[in-house]
């Protein structure tokens, strides 16, 4: 191990009080950035941080049951939430994703009356975010989501669905407004 990833593993566990086991199947590249005040729980899954990566302060990433997995450049911008759900999250290189962001690939079930909503079984498909794909301010990434590579997804949106390469969407839910391609316009 080097003395880089040692010094980030000894000050997020004695500075910050995470346990060893929070951390113990994450591997953030030696040349990643990462704020003392992020917050990275590996307890239940795997995530794995390419290289020349920046989570920025207060930015929490959640390995619950499933892995998360990013590629190089990516930046996680302050108070955003990545969650792996059951099947996971999978993102490509150069994501750029801004501050209050929330992606989650897991949905409670609720069919049943005589069982509260938190005891009931949850779903999980998984999402998948290509490479070179920019995610605005306050953009909720559900479940079954697929953003392709070199997307642009504006702030407030909702994906739901599938967003084709190049596009650009917003709204809720977010809708497709134009390519980025030029050969489209």
């Amino acid at each position: 191990m080097n003395y880089r990833r040692y010094y980030w593993r000894c000050h997020l566990l004695n500075v910050l009080g995470f346990e060893t086991s929070q951390l113990a199947q994450a591997k953030i590249h030696p040349s990643c950035t990462v704020a003392a005040t992020t917050y990275i729980n590996a307890k239940n899954g795997a995530i794995a941080i390419g290289e020349k990566s920046t989570l920025h302060p207060y930015a929490m990433l959640i390995a619950n049951g499933g892995d998360i997995s990013a590629g190089s450049g990516l930046s996680v911008n302050p108070y955003s939430v990545l969650y792996s759900g059951k099947a996971g999250l999978v993102i490509g290189e150069n994501v750029r994703i801004a501050a209050h962001t929330v992606i989650i690939p897991e949905n409670h079930n609720f069919d049943r009356l005589d069982t509260p909503i938190r005891f009931q079984e949850r779903s999980s498909k998984g999402v998948t975010i290509g490479s070179d794909v920019w995610i605005g301010a306050g953009v909720k990434i559900l479940d079954g989501a697929i953003v392709g590579d070199g997307c642009v997804i504006g702030a407030n949106s909702v994906v739901l669905g599938t967003i084709p390469p190049f596009s650009i969407a917003v709204g809720v839910p977010a809708r497709v407004v134009r390519s980025r391609k030029v050969a489209d316009r």
